[in-house]
């Protein structure tokens, strides 16, 4: 019981925090700092104090790779509504669609790859490099 009321009062800070970061700074630190992938952060810290340290660590190399696949359905989300934003009333649809299916194409990629820590930090960066 004392475990979820931690779990919901880590992230209502973590968001108090990063608002009143944006609130203080710059727009440019304020983005910066709201694109982390807090919600990943803190399942993966609570994944360390239920289960253990390793098991959170071998999850994070993972983690890393899941992002590059959210990455993925957001460009491809990007794309297809540019394409169909005449349509509007199936615009949503059809983007919804494509980003699926960037998704699914990359994942089926990256399920061919060994993953290290090593490889998944090069593999991410070369994706934000695209």
């Amino acid at each position: 019981m004392y475990l979820i009321i931690i779990k919901i009062l880590v992230s209502i800070l973590i968001v108090i925090l990063l608002s009143l970061l944006a609130e203080y700074s710059s727009p440019q630190i304020a983005g910066f700092f709201s694109a982390f992938p807090t919600g990943s952060a803190i399942a993966l810290f609570f994944i360390g104090v239920e289960i253990s340290h390793t098991f959170a660590g071998t999850s994070a190399v993972y983690n890393i790779i899941g992002l590059i696949a959210m990455q993925s359905f957001l460009l491809g989300y990007y794309l297809f509504s540019k394409l169909t934003k005449k349509i509007a009333k199936i615009s949503i649809f059809i983007a919804s669609i494509g980003g699926f299916l960037f998704y699914l194409i990359v994942i089926f990629i990256l399920k061919q790859i060994q993953f290290t820590k090593i490889t998944s930090v090069i593999i991410s960066f070369i994706f934000i490099l695209i």
